[in-house]
């Protein structure tokens, strides 16, 4: 899988872009990233259960500052404190569910579906962890229809 395409590939393939805003079935959008099983950076470490964030939520071991705003950059701290950090990330929000939607990217450039979490990894996590059916989206689709992906998907109108 890419971490990006580029905007020449983007621009080439005359496929059209779109962005809305949809509730997702989480269960639909972990099947495909699911960073409580294959943790972030950090390939080795070992997946998060739901008892280790129960646990972090009962002995209120908690983390309030997302990671992309950490002092430490990921490789100055061991794996194990990453996965500590990740724990207790999830542990706060899953407490605390906070009402912004995540950013999800869908590209087919090849009629496979690619789907990547841009911003709420952590928010998906607690979303799985507390049992909530779906999850608020703004999701960016290249050329594919986000319901071609989740049929389960339902589209958030706007208000006015």
């Amino acid at each position: 899988m890419r971490d990006y395409i580029s905007s020449e590939e983007l621009g080439e393939s005359g496929k059209e872009v779109c962005s809305r805003e949809y509730w997702i079935p989480v269960a639909g959008l972990t099947n495909f990233v699911d960073r409580m099983n294959t943790c972030w950076e950090n390939h080795h470490m070992a997946p998060i259960t739901k008892q280790e964030i129960y646990d972090a939520i009962s002995n209120k071991y908690l983390e309030f500052q997302p990671w992309c705003t950490r002092d430490i950059a990921p490789p100055d701290i061991s794996d194990e404190e990453q996965r500590i950090f990740h724990i207790r990330r999830i542990a706060t929000l899953a407490l605390d569910f906070p009402p912004e939607p995540i950013t999800v990217i869908v590209i087919s450039m090849d009629d496979t579906p690619e789907v990547t979490i841009n911003d709420g990894n952590h928010r998906t996590s607690a979303a799985k962890v507390n049992g909530l059916e779906f999850i608020k989206a703004r999701v960016v689709s290249y050329g594919i229809k986000i319901t071609d992906v989740f049929p389960e998907a339902i589209e958030v109108k706007k208000q006015g």
